[in-house]
């Protein structure tokens, strides 16, 4: 059993349904509303504690990170294959999976998280905004999200 926790504009949560969807691979979807911040609920948190999406379990195993994923799915379900068997090309894919994640998402999660909290929090009070900042876990997610709350709303 396969099920996938992820978003619906979440990049990394395309890269892995895609993914699927090519391998044929049947699994059971727990889509998370980002901008009501469902990432951040304690019961997602248990599951990936950094709070972000995607996070695949199979057989209550959990993984994360997309391209972490991408690969265990190639491995676990090795038919179709999405990498080369060549050694060569295995490595350019490996170079352009080490591309998306450390360039191409830092160039866009940090505009585009703003951009979709920002938005988000406006439909929320101010206490309900510093609960959503609490549950945030520590790092750059939540820099960015006291800036939402801080420079957006003034708290």
């Amino acid at each position: 059993m396969i099920t996938l926790y992820h978003g619906l504009a979440s990049t990394c949560s395309k890269k892995v349904r895609m993914c699927l969807y090519e391998k044929g691979i049947q699994f059971e979807s727990r889509l998370l509303n980002l901008q009501k911040f469902e990432q951040h609920r304690p019961e997602y948190l248990a599951l990936n504690p950094s709070g972000v999406v995607p996070t695949l379990v199979h057989d209550d195993r959990v993984i994360i990170e997309s391209s972490i994923i991408i690969e265990y799915l190639d491995d676990a379900f090795p038919t179709p294959p999405l990498r080369p068997s060549d050694a060569y090309w295995k490595s350019q894919v490996k170079l352009w999976l080490k591309f998306s994640d450390d360039v191409a998402y830092n160039a866009v999660y940090a505009a585009t998280w703003m951009a979709l909290s920002s938005k988000a929090m406006s439909g929320f009070t101010d206490e309900e905004r510093r609960k959503i900042i609490a549950r945030i876990p520590q790092g750059t997610t939540q820099t960015l999200g006291k800036r939402v709350i801080g420079g957006i709303f003034g708290g």
